[in-house]
């Protein structure tokens, strides 16, 4: 309990301050054929909640250090829907394109590979999570 209340303290104002630097979620399948993983495995903070940037969809707050450089990514529609319905499950396999993370402006797809300390308190999501980057071969 403890926990989620540091973490909420912490990711809730960050969740509002933070620039716009990645758009849309999109689930998609474990790499394959034409797709490559590169660069390390990221162990990050996951914070979901309702959308008020595109209401009817969940925003999303990514924070993590890469490469020892510390990132926050702000999605505002990463998914369809409310909070309080998502799942771990929900979470895996779930992508998001970005650039500019890890020290350089390659162009990534980020996707969730494990979900860990999930809490759903209805109207945010607090989860540790573990991502990889994805990319075209």
């Amino acid at each position: 309990m403890k926990k989620i209340l540091l973490v909420s303290i912490f990711l809730i104002p960050l969740m509002l301050v933070t620039n716009q630097i990645a758009y849309g979620g999109a689930e998609g399948p474990p790499p394959g054929p034409t797709e490559k993983l590169v660069g390390p495995t990221i162990d990050a903070v996951l914070g979901l909640k309702d959308s008020t940037d595109s209401p009817g969809d969940v925003a999303l707050l990514l924070s993590g250090i890469c490469n020892g450089t510390p990132f926050s990514i702000y999605v505002p529609d990463y998914l369809p829907g409310d909070v309080a319905g998502i799942t771990a499950g929900d979470l895996i396999n779930r992508r998001v394109e970005l650039t500019g993370i890890c020290n350089n402006n390659i162009k990534y797809t980020l996707n969730c590979i494990n979900v860990r300390n999930f809490f759903n308190v209805g109207g945010m999501v607090i989860a540790d999570v573990v991502i990889v980057f994805v990319v075209p071969r």
